[in-house]
């Protein structure tokens, strides 16, 4: 979900017709940027919304436009509504790409808000998701190979599709030739999850998602190292503490099953 991102600039029009505006921009950035309580994100979206009236296709209001969207739908209470919130982060992005088709932040957060939308719906709206994840998270890479975002995309999409059952693997592989089902594996799962590590050691996204990948492979003292400091990061984004409850879930899992294993 989170990323180091590289800013795509204002739009030249709206510079020109405001050359006031950047100040105004750069304060509602900061305003929504320290706004990291989940309470906060109806909050930040109304702001950005409210500026993007005049800005609207002013890229660093549209990619935290995305970026509390996809907050908010992991902060959903119901599945249908953090659905329409991955919609939503989706249409932001897309306003970000008609200006700038080589975005980073419009690829990086259409990719973003495709994953999240891809294990919901029918089987053919999944596997069309999957594979527009798969190509948006390429695209990021191909602009700057070292984004922990779409590393973390490639890492949790490999788990996640060698979780599908095998029906779904091979209808997607084989019929609909999708690439990043015929072409997974647990080894490109790590490689990616190790990069996004590498790459911002501070989230704590990385760190339970790289900790879920270990505990899938039964590799259960790497998996609870990564666990633990995940647990002592600081809480920089809404979602975290959401993050650390789901941290917490899956060491019980570990002691369950690691006292299970033979």
């Amino acid at each position: 979900l989170v990323a180091l991102f590289v800013g795509a600039g204002p739009d030249p029009t709206d510079a020109q017709a405001r050359p006031s505006g950047r100040p105004t921009i750069e304060a509602i950035a900061r305003e929504v940027d320290h706004q990291i309580r989940p309470s906060d994100q109806a909050r930040s979206l109304a702001i950005l919304e409210a500026a993007l009236v005049t800005w609207p296709r002013e890229p660093e209001l549209l990619w935290r436009a995305a970026r509390t969207s996809i907050e908010m739908g992991y902060l959903a209470p119901s599945e249908a509504e953090a659905v329409a919130r991955y919609e939503a982060a989706e249409g932001f992005a897309l306003k970000m790409l008609e200006s700038d088709p080589a975005s980073i932040e419009g690829l990086y957060w259409r990719a973003v808000a495709q994953g999240r939308q891809a294990f919901h719906g029918s089987i053919p709206s999944q596997v069309r998701l999957i594979k527009e994840t798969y190509l948006g998270a390429e695209a990021v890479l191909a602009i700057d190979p070292d984004h922990a975002g779409a590393h973390h995309i490639l890492g949790t999409l490999n788990v996640e599709v060698l979780r599908l059952s095998g029906t779904l693997r091979w209808l997607g592989a084989n019929i609909l030739r999708v690439d990043a089902m015929r072409y997974v594996s647990w080894e490109k799962a790590e490689f990616h999850h190790d990069r996004a590590v590498e790459l911002q050691p501070e989230v704590v996204l990385h760190r339970m998602r790289r900790g879920e990948f270990y505990m899938l492979r039964k590799r259960w003292s790497e998996a609870m190292g990564d666990f633990q400091i995940a647990l002592e990061l600081p809480q920089s984004f809404a979602i975290d503490g959401l993050m650390k409850s789901e941290v917490r879930s899956f060491q019980s899992r570990v002691e369950r099953e690691r006292a299970e294993d033979p």
